[in-house]
C-alpha cells in the first residue's frame, strides 16, 4: 500500500548512456523488481508528475567457457509522465535468460502502461551460445532483425545472424538448422507477433500482452527463455534463443565469431510524455533481470483547505464552484483543463482573498468546453512561488461525439459508426499502428463503414477520424 500511495518506479540501469539524464534527485523512489506477474501503481491524489525509467531483462549464458561468458544485455529507456490522479501504470518486468551448458536463452522484455495504452517498452538482450560467444553484438536501437529459417549441412557458424529477436514489433525467428543444432535457437516474442521454433516444438517467445508472456522452452542442450511482456526464446545447443520485446536483441549462433544482441527500445508518442530516452543492451558478464523505479513528485501542502470542488454542464457550457478556508499567503487559482491525455492547459486565472479564516467561495465558467470529455483541476499558488493541486475533476459531455469501434477484438472486419451529429462529408479515417504509423487511410462519407482486416498482423491499433467541417479528431483504440 505505502509503494501504491508514494507512486514510484524506476529501474536500476548498469549503463551510464543516456539514461544518465534521467534524474529522481530529491524525489520520492520505488524500485520495481521481477515477480513473475504484471504490477499495478495508482497516481494518489496531488501527484502531477512521475517519472519511469525501466530495463530489459539480459539473456542467459554459457558455461562451458566461462571465460568467454558474456550474454546480450536488456535495453533500457525511460519517460517523464504529466499524471493526474487515478491515473493506473501496469508494469511488467522481464526475467533472464536461463542458462546452460550449451546456449542461454533469451531475456523477457520489460514494458508499461499507461491506462491500458503501451508506452514504453525495453527489449531483453539475446542468449549467449556454447562458445562463450556474446557480447554487444548489433546493438542498434531496433535490436536484431528476424531472419527466415536457415538450413546448412554443417554447423560452420556462417550463420552469425539467426535466432535473432524481431524488429519493429514482430517477434524473431528461429536459427539456424544443422545437424548438430537440430532446431536452432528460438526467437524472441515482439508486439505483433510471437517468436518462432521449428513446427512442432516450443522455443519461440510468447508475444507481448499486458499481463506478460512466458518465455520459449528450450530445445536439446539449451536452456528456456525468460518472462517477460515478451518472452524471450529458448535456446538449443549452440544456438541461443532471442531476446524479447518490441525489438529485442539476437541470439549467438554457432560458432566463436557469432554474438548475441543487445536489446532495442519503443518509446510511444503522445500520453502525456514530455520528456523520454533510451539505450540499446550491451554485453554483460552477470545475466540479471530486469527491473524499474517510479520517482514521483511528492505533493506540495499549502496553508490552505480546500472544502470543495464542483464541476457541473449547464447547456454548452461548465460551472466550477469551489470553497476554501484558512488562506493564509494564498496569491491565486489557476483554472487548468484537459482532454484527459495527461496535459493540462490554464483556461483562466482567479485572484485569491491571500489571508482568511473564513469560507471563501469562488466560481469560474468555461464557455468553450472539450467535445467528448474535459478533466479540470485547480493550481492552487501562494505569494511565495510554492503551489500544489487539487484533486481532479472529470466531466463528459452530454452530447453524443464518440466513435464506436466494434468487434473489440476484432477477428476479419471491423465496423467504425461516426457520432449523428456529423456532417456528412469527406471525413478522413485513418487505422494508426502502436508506433505511430499510418496502416490505412481514406475519405469516407457515411457515418458507418466497414473494414477487411484480414491481411492486418495481430496487436494494438488506433482508428482515428478528422471531421472535414471542424476539423474535430476522435480516436478509439482496438486490437486484433
Amino acid at each position: 500500500m505505502k509503494k501504491i500511495l508514494l507512486l514510484l518506479l524506476v529501474i536500476i540501469i548498469y549503463t551510464t548512456s543516456v539514461l544518465a539524464q534521467f534524474n529522481c534527485t530529491g524525489l520520492s523512489t520505488t524500485t520495481v523488481n521481477y515477480t513473475g506477474t504484471a504490477q499495478h501503481f495508482t497516481v494518489p491524489v496531488g501527484v502531477g508528475q512521475i517519472r519511469i525509467r525501466i530495463k530489459g531483462a539480459d539473456g542467459g549464458s554459457a558455461n562451458s567457457l566461462a571465460s568467454f561468458n558474456n550474454s546480450g544485455g536488456g535495453a533500457a529507456v525511460y519517460g517523464y509522465f504529466t499524471v493526474v490522479p487515478g491515473d493506473v501504470f501496469t508494469i511488467i518486468i522481464g526475467q533472464k535468460g536461463f542458462n546452460s551448458l550449451n546456449a542461454g536463452g533469451g531475456g523477457g522484455a520489460s514494458a508499461v502502461y499507461k491506462n491500458g495504452s503501451l508506452v514504453l517498452v525495453a527489449g531483453g538482450g539475446g542468449g549467449e551460445d556454447s562458445d562463450g560467444s556474446g557480447g554487444s553484438g548489433l546493438t542498434t536501437n531496433n535490436g536484431g532483425n528476424g531472419l527466415p529459417i536457415e538450413t546448412s549441412t554443417i554447423c560452420d557458424g556462417s550463420h552469425v545472424n539467426n535466432s535473432k529477436g524481431g524488429m519493429s514489433g514482430n517477434g524473431g525467428n528461429a536459427g539456424e538448422e544443422c545437424p548438430g543444432n537440430l532446431n536452432g535457437g528460438g526467437g524472441g516474442g515482439g508486439l505483433l507477433s510471437a517468436g518462432n521454433g521449428k513446427a512442432g516444438d516450443y522455443g519461440g517467445g510468447g508475444q507481448g500482452n499486458i499481463i506478460g508472456a512466458v518465455g520459449g522452452f528450450a530445445f536439446t542442450g539449451g536452456a528456456p527463455g525468460g518472462f517477460g511482456w515478451a518472452g524471450g526464446g529458448g535456446g538449443d545447443a549452440g544456438e541461443a534463443g532471442g531476446g524479447g520485446g518490441y525489438s529485442g536483441g539476437g541470439g549467438a549462433g554457432e560458432g566463436i565469431v557469432a554474438r548475441a544482441g543487445g536489446g532495442g527500445s519503443f518509446i510511444t508518442s503522445g500520453f502525456g510524455i514530455t520528456i523520454s530516452g533510451s539505450t540499446v543492451g550491451v554485453g554483460t558478464l552477470t545475466s540479471e533481470d530486469g527491473n524499474g523505479l517510479i520517482c514521483a513528485v511528492l505533493p506540495i501542502v499549502l496553508p490552505i483547505t480546500l472544502l470543495e470542488f464542483t464541476a457541473e454542464q449547464k447547456n454548452n457550457t461548465v460551472l466550477l464552484k469551489w470553497k476554501t478556508s484558512n488562506e493564509i499567503n494564498t496569491s491565486s487559482f489557476s483554472v487548468e483543463r484537459s482532454d484527459n491525455s495527461g496535459a493540462f492547459t490554464a483556461i483562466g486565472n482567479l485572484n485569491a482573498n491571500a489571508n482568511t479564516n473564513n469560507v471563501t467561495e469562488y466560481s469560474f465558467k468555461d464557455n468553450s468546453p472539450l467535445a467528448e470529455q474535459t478533466v479540470y483541476r485547480l493550481k492552487m499558488a501562494d505569494k511565495d512561488g510554492r503551489y500544489s493541486y487539487s484533486p481532479s475533476r472529470l466531466l463528459k459531455s452530454k452530447r453524443q461525439t464518440s466513435i464506436i469501434v466494434y468487434p473489440n477484438p476484432a477477428i476479419d472486419r471491423l465496423t467504425v459508426t461516426l457520432p449523428a451529429s456529423w456532417r456528412i462529408g469527406n471525413n478522413l479515417l485513418q487505422i494508426v499502428n502502436a508506433s505511430g504509423k499510418i496502416i490505412l487511410q481514406k475519405n469516407i462519407r457515411t457515418t458507418q463503414c466497414e473494414f477487411e482486416l484480414v491481411q492486418l498482423p495481430s496487436g494494438v491499433y488506433f482508428v482515428r477520424v478528422v471531421n472535414e467541417q471542424t476539423k474535430e479528431v476522435l480516436s478509439k483504440s482496438f486490437q486484433k
